[in-house]
């Protein structure tokens, strides 16, 4: 049985029932979803390192110790994007209007209904985000 662990920037750690986050980096947490055979054999709450100079890198690093091996993410920077591919990440694209918390994202990835994060997806700096 292969298990997928899955990272959901949030701002509560209410679980399933957690608000999502609009931006990797600056979340309070991260939702952390275990999945096997499409079914949820675990959430837990992970508090996000703080953000600075290069911070989302720390991020990156900090959430393959988890072995996370999917993000799913309304926003974030050009810079976090390329680490978490580069690290062999999947990311997902879940507009936080339409998935507005945990348990809404993972239903819609499990329904196909979420598109792998493009480049036109990204954060472009100074507020320019989603």
């Amino acid at each position: 049985m292969n298990s997928t662990i899955i990272a959901i920037p949030t701002d509560t750690d209410a679980g399933l029932a957690g608000s999502r986050s609009d931006h990797f980096g600056h979340s309070k947490m991260f939702t952390l979803v275990t999945m096997a055979d499409d079914a949820i054999t675990q959430v837990t709450t992970l508090a996000n390192k703080p953000h600075e100079a290069g911070g989302c890198m720390a991020v990156i690093k900090y959430l393959l110790e988890q072995g996370v091996n999917v993000v799913i993410a309304g926003g974030m920077g050009g810079g976090p994007f390329r680490g978490l591919q580069n690290a062999g990440i999947k990311v997902l694209f879940a507009d936080s209007a339409g998935f507005p918390d945990v348990q809404s994202a993972i239903d819609g990835m499990l329904a196909g209904k979420l598109i792998p994060m493009e480049l036109r997806q990204l954060c472009q700096g100074s507020g320019n985000c989603h």
